[in-house]
């Protein structure tokens, strides 16, 4: 079984801001990423090199390989943020990544607090389908 185009495009991110049709995307991601299904899953190549997390050396889910290949172009739409930096909402697509962003951004403040709580549910309430148990 191989990926299917449909399955490429349907990877793309929401709100970006290429002004391509899906069918030149397709074209363009074709051209620099390649996918393989294996036993360990679906695994993402450029040029030949499998794409893996740095940390924990397992490979990047598709849509985060393809979401970092958007964001590396700067097509990903940007919504402005607290103290008018730039928040790449739609970056953040789940729990353990609004987590780690969170932390980096409050250090000191426990996660455990109506601030943590708050924030997140604001986050989650701009990002559609944001993943809740990933």
């Amino acid at each position: 079984m191989s990926i299917t185009k449909q399955q490429i495009v349907g990877w793309i991110p929401r709100g970006h801001k290429a002004v391509l049709s899906d069918d030149d995307l397709f074209m363009i991601i074709s051209n620099d990423l390649s996918f393989e299904i294996t036993d360990r899953g679906i695994v993402s190549s450029k040029n030949g090199v499998e794409i893996r997390d740095t940390r924990t050396f397992n490979p990047v889910p598709p849509d985060e390989v393809i979401e970092n290949y958007f964001r590396e172009r700067k097509w990903l739409a940007e919504v402005p943020g607290k103290n008018g930096n730039s928040d790449q909402v739609f970056d953040i697509k789940n729990y353990s990544q609004f987590e780690e962003r969170w932390v980096k951004e409050n250090p000191g403040k426990s996660m455990i607090s109506p601030e943590f709580d708050d924030a997140l549910t604001v986050h989650a309430n701009k990002v559609e389908n944001f993943d809740w148990h990933k």
